[in-house]
């Protein structure tokens, strides 16, 4: 196995393995670096365009050795972006609710990984430009090493499909001048 960059001896020849190395690596972090790397990422993806465009942001609650996205999630309310937080629903599939204050994720119930999760509701896939995703490692191509559940791939194929079904919709024949804004939006997703 090659030496990897970030970890000490050989590259783990397997996704469990990968995750175990990096959670023990993840839990030995500091609470104050984890402060101060969480908010370098998050100024880093506010100063993308990425989010300047997004109109609707999906993100998630983090739990508590993770990328912290509670400055992302304040950002977002006070630009006037729509946030979209996760909930797990049975069976292994991830939806995306509406939050629309600090207050009301504050009152989400908490799901089995202690992780605020909003109350049943509508899912809106077309509302949502931008997509911030947990992980346990991403390479320098933006490739994910998720915790291993699939929720978020499923996730993705689904709003891949949704996306692409909207754009396969969107003729000559079909314009409609208010779909606008929906039609043309990129769904972008980068690591934190």
């Amino acid at each position: 196995m090659a030496k990897a960059s970030g970890l000490r001896g050989p590259v783990p020849s397997s996704k469990r393995e990968m995750r175990a190395r990096l959670r023990a690596l993840m839990s030995s972090l500091s609470a104050e670096y984890l402060v101060a790397q969480s908010g370098a990422a998050s100024a880093r993806v506010l100063a993308t365009a990425e989010w300047q465009r997004a109109m609707g942001v999906a993100c998630f609650c983090s739990m508590e050795k993770e990328f912290q996205t509670s400055a992302l999630i304040a950002a977002a309310l006070a630009e006037g972006k729509a946030v979209y937080l996760p909930k797990v629903v049975e069976p292994r599939e991830l939806v995306f609710r509406r939050a629309v204050s600090a207050d009301a994720i504050a009152s989400f119930p908490k799901s089995r990984w202690g992780i605020p999760e909003p109350p049943d509701g509508q899912e809106d896939l077309t509302a949502i430009d931008l997509v911030i995703v947990p992980g346990v490692a991403f390479d320098t191509r933006a490739a994910r090493l998720g915790h291993g559940k699939g929720f978020y791939d499923t996730f993705f194929h689904r709003l891949r499909d949704h996306h692409h079904r909207r754009k396969n919709m969107a003729s000559p024949e079909n314009d409609d001048d208010d779909d606008d804004t929906h039609r043309n939006r990129k769904t972008t997703t980068m690591p934190p």
